[in-house]
């Protein structure tokens, strides 16, 4: 289950953060504890020096920081020990994970993990965090990966130069490269296609002029088979168990703001409502509007189904959040966030996560790396 992005665009310009999180594994995780105590009145949990060795947890993707040359780092949630492990993939690897990772997916016995700045997808036991293989992708099959999802024995990955790329898992190589839009983003897979949002993110002096569209990937064909128009800027997107697919064009971060809007299976689009994060279990989305300049964001979920919107998600809100991602099983809340220092949002230090009980009390804060932006499950 994973999590997400344009955290360079966040460090350059001392924006809120663009990247999110939505669900798109069907593995299964253990039922985390019930704390005893409040957990508001416990203290942070530092990171330790632990492997995530045969434990279920969560896996944490931190970018780092381009602007300011902070490669990115993994970090290791233990829900056994409620313990957070920082720099898993440097202890286990000793070398650095890349610059600015955005994504990874935990998919059979592997880790795929999506590093934008170093160009290259690296793959790793998801029980050790140990390198397998790292694939570099070549100039035809695409630049800057951004995001991973998976589904009958391969892996997609989006080409920020505007490629999708598919890795055959059993060789560990990309077999095929389809040019989408520009700028791709997120995706997700529904109803036997691949929906890929394309961002123009690179084009934001021209207003992302040509960013306002979705890719439809037929999955057995691996073709392009419609370019849905959406709203600007599209970076997110999800599908709900009913088939619905869900995108979030993120605007102008100005007058244009971001919205949620639905395509449904006859590709018709609508809006749903305004958030600049969103994550999905089944129909629900779980949705913070955090928008630039605005102090006070908004936490709160919609039934897809009926469209009832429950508010105050969360009972403490975290300061500059970057992620969201929700336990399919247990329903618990992860949010990750950035910490303020002088009252900003500070891209050189280390930021945080919250895990909320499924009716959004605290329950417990950990510390992790540097632009916490992905956020995956460990599903034994």
């Amino acid at each position: 289950m994973k999590i997400k992005h344009l955290f360079f665009a966040a460090a350059l310009f001392s924006m809120t953060p663009l990247f999110y999180a939505c669900s798109d594994d069907d593995n299964e995780i253990e039922t985390p504890r019930d704390p005893e105590e409040d957990p508001s009145s416990q203290p942070e949990t530092k990171p330790e020096e632990s492997l995530p060795t045969d434990a279920t947890g969560l896996y944490v993707v931190n970018a780092g920081s381009l602007y300011n040359n902070i490669n990115g780092s993994l970090s290791f949630i233990n829900f056994a020990k409620e313990t957070a492990t920082g720099n898993v993939f440097f202890d286990i690897n000793q070398r650095s994970l890349g610059g600015t990772p955005q994504d990874a997916i935990v998919y059979g016995s592997k880790m795929y993990i999506a590093i934008y700045g170093s160009n290259v997808i690296e793959v790793v036991d998801k029980n050790t965090a140990e390198s397998i293989k790292q694939i570099v992708p070549t100039a035809a099959q695409g630049e800057g990966p951004r995001d991973v999802v998976a589904a009958n024995g391969k892996v997609y990955i989006s080409m920020y130069d505007g490629y999708v790329s598919r890795i055959d898992t059993t060789s560990l190589t990309i077999d095929a490269t389809l040019k989408v839009g520009p700028n791709p983003e997120e995706m997700t897979i529904a109803n036997g296609y691949l929906y890929v949002a394309n961002s123009d993110g690179l084009n934001y002096g021209a207003d992302y002029a040509n960013g306002k569209s979705v890719s439809k990937i037929g999955l057995k064909t691996f073709t392009e088979t419609k370019r849905i128009p959406v709203g600007l800027n599209p970076t997110k997107i999800c599908s709900t168990t009913e088939g619905n697919v869900y995108v979030l064009a993120m605007g102008n971060y100005g007058d244009i703001p971001a919205t949620i809007q639905k395509i449904d299976q006859m590709n018709v689009v609508t809006d749903v409502t305004q958030a600049t994060l969103m994550a999905v279990k089944d129909n629900t989305l779980y949705l913070i509007n955090a928008p630039y300049g605005i102090a006070a964001n908004t936490y709160f979920s919609i039934d897809t189904k009926t469209g009832k919107e429950t508010p105050n998600l969360i009972d403490k809100p975290v300061d500059s959040p970057c992620a969201i991602a929700v336990d399919p099983f247990t329903g618990n809340i992860f949010i990750s966030s950035y910490n303020m220092v002088g009252g900003y949002a500070s891209y050189t230090t280390d930021g945080y996560l919250n895990e909320y009980s499924a009716d959004g009390k605290l329950m417990k804060k950990y510390d992790v790396g540097v632009g916490p932006c992905g956020l995956n499950f460990l599903l034994k």
